[in-house]
């Protein structure tokens, strides 16, 4: 879960993520079955969750000291397009769910539910949002998160769809067919339940096959995406943790981008100047965070703000994602300080 730093900043936002080992090491949070079948439990925890932050990080205006129960799903993260496929899921206790791999010969009997939210594991999300609704007198609709061609046809396959491609482009064609209508349905699926929220492409995997093979056999695929998301009048984005500066080219030919998030060592003051539309998410490196200095994680703070432009501040963002066990929380202040400081310029 993502905790927005409440207090007013120069920049648009500055936002914290801990991983679930942060968790189950730091306070015993247990992430597995339990946390994603049973839907009491879970929000519990995230009350939790929410109280301890608050207590153990006031100055970062994080968390809640005294939280609402509220509806929230269950998140299968990047094993949700895998659970579909029939892959083996994985919950461990201190880590997201993850799955095995299929074999070659799977793949070419993989086929799109024609009702996504009866199938696992979206049947799942759906059926927990109506229990929570009924236990807490609400009435949200589920919300399906949307995942990555790529992204899915690695996590399904894993580094053999390289092979497949290869060697069997039947197989590995129709496993990126599979991935791509499955995220086609969920689209679908939150569209025709009203749902408006921006629908994120997420490509961390795109890096892999470089900017030209990107172009050539897999933006096709995010275009046809791109246009039922803005039929939809849905507002678009792209999450690309790699750098992002040679992918400009074949990202410009969305017509929109709404959001983007960029990864670390990405020219920023270059992306926003490409696409003047968009809110821009720069992600902070949890590695660099975890291994460097105090001094140095608020100086490279400053390095990254000092490249956006004054009159882009607000339509920037700062994330810092997958903070893990063992983080200093006064690095945390780090970087919120580097941020605060801009007062003095902005």
């Amino acid at each position: 879960m993502w905790y927005v730093v409440k207090r007013e900043l120069p920049i648009h936002s500055l936002l914290y993520n801990f991983l679930p080992s942060w968790w189950h090491r730091g306070y015993g949070v247990d992430f597995g079955r339990r946390f994603l079948f049973d839907p009491e439990y879970r929000v519990e925890c995230y009350l939790q969750m929410e109280r301890i932050l608050a207590e153990r990080f006031p100055e970062l205006t994080i968390g809640d000291p005294d939280p609402v129960a509220r509806v929230v799903p269950p998140d299968f993260g990047n094993a949700a397009t895998a659970a579909a496929a029939g892959c083996e899921i994985a919950y461990p206790q201190d880590n997201y769910p993850w799955n095995r791999h299929l074999e070659a010969e799977k793949i070419g009997t993989l086929r799109v539910a024609e009702d996504l939210a009866s199938c696992f594991p979206y049947s799942e999300i759906v059926s927990q949002v109506q229990t929570l609704n009924r236990l807490y007198g609400r009435d949200e609709t589920p919300l399906l998160i949307p995942r990555g061609v790529l992204n899915d046809a690695m996590l399904i396959r894993g580094q053999d769809f390289f092979v497949d491609r290869g060697e069997n482009p039947q197989t590995a064609r129709h496993l990126l067919d599979f991935c791509q209508r499955t995220l086609q349905s969920v689209v679908a699926f939150n569209a025709a339940n009203g749902r408006s929220e921006t629908a994120i492409l997420t490509n961390c995997t795109v890096p892999f096959v470089g900017p030209q093979n990107y172009s050539e056999w897999l933006l096709p695929l995010d275009l046809e995406i791109y246009e039922q998301i803005r039929n939809n009048r849905q507002p678009f984005g792209v999450h690309h943790c790699g750098i992002l500066d040679p992918y400009i080219p074949a990202y410009r030919r969305f017509a929109r981008v709404d959001f983007l998030e960029i990864g670390w060592d990405s020219d920023i003051a270059r992306t926003l100047a490409a696409f003047p539309e968009s809110l821009v998410r720069y992600i902070y490196s949890a590695h660099f965070l975890l291994t460097s200095s105090r001094q140095a994680v608020e100086r490279r703070a400053r390095e990254i703000l000092a490249q956006v432009p004054a009159a882009d501040l607000r339509r920037f963002s700062l994330s810092v994602p997958d903070i893990e066990h063992g983080t200093a929380d006064d690095k945390l202040m780090a970087i919120l300080e580097a941020c605060t400081c801009l007062d003095d310029v902005a």
